[in-house]
């Protein structure tokens, strides 16, 4: 191959510019562009070193065709761009450690916590994750941002149980939330510092911060329920009541505690009847008659659940076709079954009457909770219930606040 064929095979001759000098500009700029775009250092390092030796493509083509004296800058200006490109490639992981520290050193602690993850530290026992953890969580607590800050100390504790920042992190909690406690109340978010300050009473007894929170957090609690009871919200209104009237004594706190419970729970049951929810209804009456039972909402759901439901069902023969008006249907509190199969049985106790209307269908008012026999009675005077063998199938049970709706009973015959 002559010189002519060699310079033709330079794609670079064309460039008036084109030099070592230039190429090497060139090279350098591009590489710097492309790290400047990348997520981080480790990525940057790592494009950048690339980028160099694909550029230093283009100085072996700039060789071709040269006399000895431009052969030899364009194999320095090369060899210069290659061996930067093989540097950057093999720095790349000091660079991205050097971007941590960086970062951990400004309390920028995702980014040091993500770069840690990226470069393969994970839990439980990499003690290099769990301090950026640890110092994370106390970075946060420190700007106030205590909710984050309380989360990233909960996360070293959980995931680095075995490793020394687990205990610092746990040790540091219970200060925190005091802390953010005491942030919440002064600047009028009681629900949060109510919250804070019952979490410490009740998870973190033995720490000191539990004792601050017993001396000082009964206003704040007392806040965080009545809070809650203007938002409608009447569990954790009672909550937080019941709260103080458990930890809090004879404080003038627990004594507003005693008259504002009974006044939501029995708001809160009314509601829930309302609704239709009875399951609820049910407990919560319950609860404010047996925890509260001098006070006059207590003996209102006392008075409630004494009076009863009502219970309705309707009759029918094995035909479908109901039974006549006005058989009378009667509910026992107490019975005894038969001894045998056929045999009869007895009925005693409290008793409740009702008839049915011309399609069968009766309605007890006021039944006190319990169970009891349904049995219905015949042209002849005398009662029958459904009996499997000595067993009964019509025993019932009434909620205290639920009505009662049976299902159809079938019949098997009237006489």
């Amino acid at each position: 191959m002559d010189n002519s064929q060699a310079q033709s095979l330079n794609i670079f001759k064309r460039f008036s510019f084109w030099s070592p000098f230039s190429f090497v500009t060139i090279s350098v700029l591009l590489a710097g562009i492309f790290m400047l775009v990348m997520p981080n250092m480790q990525v940057a390092f790592i494009v950048g070193g690339i980028a160099l030796l694909v550029f230093s493509v283009a100085g072996v083509v700039s060789l071709i065709g040269e006399q000895a004296a431009g052969r030899r800058n364009w194999i320095i200006s090369t060899v210069a761009i290659a061996v930067i490109g093989v540097a950057l490639l093999a720095l790349n992981e000091p660079a991205y450690r050097a971007q941590i520290s960086y970062a951990e050193s400004h309390n920028n602690y995702s980014v040091a916590v993500n770069g840690l993850v990226n470069l393969g530290y994970k839990p439980p026992f990499s003690k290099t994750l769990a301090t950026a953890y640890l110092n994370w969580g106390i970075s946060l607590v420190n700007a106030h941002n205590y909710s984050a800050g309380i989360q990233e100390l909960l996360y070293t504790e959980n995931n680095f149980p075995t490793l020394p920042q687990a205990a610092q992190a746990k040790n540091t909690i219970p200060q925190a939330m005091l802390s953010y406690a005491e942030y919440a109340y002064a600047h009028g978010d009681a629900i949060t510092a109510g919250q804070q300050y019952t979490s410490l009473i009740e998870n973190f007894s033995s720490y000191p911060a539990a004792a601050t929170a017993l001396s000082e957090g009964a206003p704040a609690i007392l806040g965080e329920a009545n809070a809650y009871a203007q938002k409608n919200y009447y569990q954790e209104s009672y909550n937080a009541y019941a709260v103080l009237l458990k930890y809090f004594g004879k404080s003038s706190e627990a004594a507003q505690s005693e008259s504002l419970a009974p006044q939501v729970l029995l708001t809160w049951a009314q509601k829930l009847i309302a609704s239709q929810n009875y399951g609820p209804a049910s407990q919560e009456y319950q609860v404010l008659a047996a925890q509260f039972p001098s006070t006059p909402q207590g003996k209102q759901a006392a008075t409630f659940l004494a009076n009863g439901v009502s219970v309705t069902g309707q009759l029918v023969l094995a035909s479908g076709k109901p039974l006549p008006a006005y058989v009378n249907v009667r509910l026992s509190s107490q019975w005894t079954a038969p001894s045998s199969a056929g045999g009869s049985y007895q009925t005693s106790g409290q008793q409740y009457y009702a008839d049915t209307n011309a399609n069968g269908y009766f309605k007890f008012l006021d039944i006190p909770p319990g169970k009891y026999l349904l049995e219905w009675r015949s042209t002849q005077g005398y009662y029958n219930t459904l009996l499997n063998g000595t067993t009964f199938s019509l025993i019932i049970t009434v909620d205290p606040v639920a009505p009662t709706y049976l299902p159809v009973i079938t019949v098997p015959s009237f006489s």
